[in-house]
């Protein structure tokens, strides 16, 4: 079985898709994971992810990891905070792959 912290890691990054999705540059301030059952190695899951609530700098976000069978395997609550205007443009580059890449 997977560590709980590949789950949590898996759940975080979809909420943070969704944050995308949704039109919104925001960082995880709070998370929240519930452990259902053994997340297996090897075995296909299904992992969904939404905003659920806007507060103005603050947006709240809910995911799930589903067996091949739909049980719930994991699932997040969790609290993003917005990204400042002046470093969204950062933040986009990055992720978009257009930010210039620095030799080490």
């Amino acid at each position: 079985m997977a560590h709980g912290g590949i789950a949590a890691s898996v759940l975080d990054e979809a909420m943070g898709w969704a944050m995308y999705a949704a039109g919104a540059w925001a960082m995880t301030a709070r998370m929240e994971v519930k452990y259902r059952k053994p997340l297996p190695l090897e075995r296909e899951v299904t992992v969904t992810a939404e905003v659920v609530r806007e507060r103005g700098r603050v947006l709240d976000a809910v995911a799930q990891i589903r067996g091949a069978g739909g049980a719930v395997l994991a699932e997040a609550k969790a609290m993003f905070v917005r990204i400042p205007r002046e470093k969204q443009g950062e933040m986009e580059r990055f992720y978009r792959g257009t930010e210039p890449v620095v030799p080490g």
